[in-house]
C-alpha cells in the first residue's frame, strides 16, 4: 500500500496544542493535484479550520482519522478527486458549519471508511453535525456512511 502524499499533515494535535487553520496562517498549494489529501489530521483533539478555501487533492480536501472535536466553519471545499471530506477511524465530534461544497466526483463527505486501523468492535465514526452548509449547484450534499452513525443535519440538504 502506498503512503499518502499530503500537503499539510497534522498528526497528534492535542488540547495543549490546538490546531487552528485560518486565513492568517494557511496558504493553499499551488498544485493541489500533486497531493492525495490537502489537509490531513490524525489523532487530533480540538482541531479548528476556519474561513478558508481548501482545494482538493486526488483524494480529498480534508482527511481526518482517529481523533475528536473537528470544527470546520465557513470553509469552501473545491474537490479535485473523489470527495471533499473523509472522516474515519472512530473519529467523534465533528461540526461542519456554514460550509460551501463544490461537487465532487463521487461524494462530498465520507464517514467511517474502513481504514488500516479498523478492528471488530471499534467504535464507529460518530457525533457528526452538518449545519447551514450547501452545494454550489443547489443539489444535496452527498454523504456516504460506512462504519458511522447517522449524521445530524440542520439547515442543510444532504443525501
Amino acid at each position: 500500500m502506498d503512503t499518502d502524499k499530503n500537503y499539510d499533515a497534522f498528526p497528534g494535535q492535542d488540547r495543549s496544542k490546538p490546531l487552528y487553520l485560518n486565513e492568517a496562517n494557511w496558504v493553499p498549494p499551488e498544485n493541489p493535484l500533486a497531493y492525495d489529501d490537502i489537509v490531513k489530521v490524525s489523532n487530533c483533539v480540538a482541531c479548528d479550520v476556519l474561513n478558508i478555501t481548501i482545494p482538493g487533492g486526488t483524494e480529498d480536501c480534508v482527511d481526518a482519522v482517529r481523533g475528536k472535536n473537528l470544527y470546520l466553519d465557513h470553509c469552501e471545499f473545491i474537490p479535485g478527486g473523489n470527495g471533499a471530506i473523509t472522516i474515519k477511524g472512530a473519529f467523534t465530534g465533528v461540526q461542519i458549519n456554514d460550509c460551501v461544497f463544490h461537487p465532487a466526483n463521487k461524494r462530498e463527505i465520507e464517514l467511517g471508511q474502513f481504514d488500516n486501523y479498523w478492528y471488530p468492535g471499534r467504535p464507529p465514526t460518530r457525533n457528526v453535525r452538518i449545519s447551514g452548509s450547501y452545494r454550489v449547484d443547489s443539489k444535496p450534499i452527498r454523504v456516504v456512511l460506512w462504519d458511522a452513525n447517522d449524521v445530524i443535519a440542520e439547515k442543510s440538504n444532504i443525501k
